[in-house]
């Protein structure tokens, strides 16, 4: 397993159990969203850059920097900005209490918000990523073990 899952793993964990999603979090992209089940989290990966943090020796390590996304999704009604606004505040502050991701990562920090609405009539979602840079090491020689 690559460290990217533990680290999504570990967000899950983090996130289950906020007020307002309760256990709709969804460690994939792909989530089929019914109304049913709003609002809810769906927690993934967007990109990644990485560099050696050490050199030499037979333990390289790889520095590496992640976007991980955490997207809300709500139903469209009247309340549809407030109702992002309250996730996020839950997301950013649970998260934010627990930055390290239950020990996966060294450093877990807001970069964006990008809020939007998709679909068309009764099928209609808002939503808001949230995009959190996650600082990790792994070992070169083995992308699933952190370092």
């Amino acid at each position: 397993m690559h460290a990217r899952r533990a680290i999504r793993d570990a967000a899950v964990q983090a996130l289950a159990g906020l007020p307002s999603t309760g256990t709709n979090v969804h460690a994939t992209r792909l989530y089929p969203i019914e109304p049913v089940g709003l609002p809810a989290l769906c927690i993934y990966t967007l990109a990644e850059e990485s560099g050696f943090d050490t050199l030499g020796g037979t333990s390289r390590k790889l520095l590496r920097r992640l976007e991980l996304a955490v997207e809300i999704v709500a139903q469209v009604n009247e309340t549809l900005d407030e109702t992002l606004d309250q996730i996020c505040l839950e997301v950013e502050n649970a998260l934010g209490t627990n930055f390290t991701l239950g020990g996966t990562a060294k450093d877990c920090e807001l970069q964006s918000t990008k809020i939007t609405v998709r679909g068309e009539g009764e099928k209609q979602t808002g939503s808001a990523v949230l995009i959190f840079g996650v600082t990790y090491r792994t070992l070169a020689s083995n992308a699933a073990t952190l370092a």
